[in-house]
């Protein structure tokens, strides 16, 4: 019977069911986690390795979107993936756009020398950026909505030493590793492989702030 038609559909109705209830509790363990350690301070990496078990950050996007946004407390973005003919800027790698308080986020896809899943967290964190300079008004928000309203510096060097670049590319970097695990040399070797074009005193300023990201106490 096994060996039938009928039997095999059968066996693999069987496994689907099994496997959708696996990630369903799997998911719901993992929300759990993530919302009982939630902090308020905005420094959610901690969390990376409950997005790791849930969700394959480099193979569904959605799914990061989805979970990331849990953490850093926003409504989910719209994710648009498109060639550089469609995106708000053409050269970029990703691009977020706020319309109404609402973010789309649109990740280029004929770019490959920044990893897909890099370039939508750092886009998420710049979507935590804009809410909470609009919700705030401390010495940070005054900064971030500063830096928002200025036009950005055309040279490389300027432009990633804004703050609101800094935090975003730290923030990227930090969810990679697991919290209290990750390795000092590693996170160091995978800033020189991101970011190859930048100096050594912006690698560091990155390499320190990711630390502190991972540094949950």
């Amino acid at each position: 019977y096994m060996n039938s038609e009928k039997g095999k559909a059968m066996t693999a109705k069987s496994r689907a069911k099994n496997v959708i209830r696996f990630t369903i509790e799997l998911r719901k363990s993992t929300d759990n986690d993530i919302l009982e350690y939630l902090p308020e301070s905005g420094r959610p990496a901690f969390a990376r390795s409950s997005i790791r078990i849930a969700h394959s950050i480099t193979s569904n996007l959605d799914a990061c979107a989805t979970a990331v946004s849990r953490i850093l407390s926003i409504e989910k973005p719209q994710i648009v993936l498109s060639g550089a003919e469609d995106m708000p800027s053409p050269t970029a790698g990703a691009k977020s756009v706020m319309s109404d308080g609402k973010a789309t986020i649109y990740i280029n896809i004929d770019k490959h020398d920044e990893p897909h899943e890099f370039c939508l967290l750092h886009e998420l964190r710049h979507v935590y950026q804009y809410h909470y300079f609009s919700t705030n008004e401390d010495n940070r928000a005054s900064l971030w909505r500063s830096e928002f309203d200025t036009p950005a510096p055309k040279n490389l060097r300027d432009y990633n030493l804004r703050d609101i670049e800094l935090d975003a590319n730290s923030f990227a970097v930090a969810m990679f590793f697991i919290p209290r695990q990750a390795d000092t040399e590693r996170v160091k070797s995978f800033i020189d492989y991101l970011f190859f074009m930048l100096d050594n005193d912006i690698k560091n300023k990155i390499f320190e702030r990711a630390m502190a990201f991972l540094d949950v106490k």
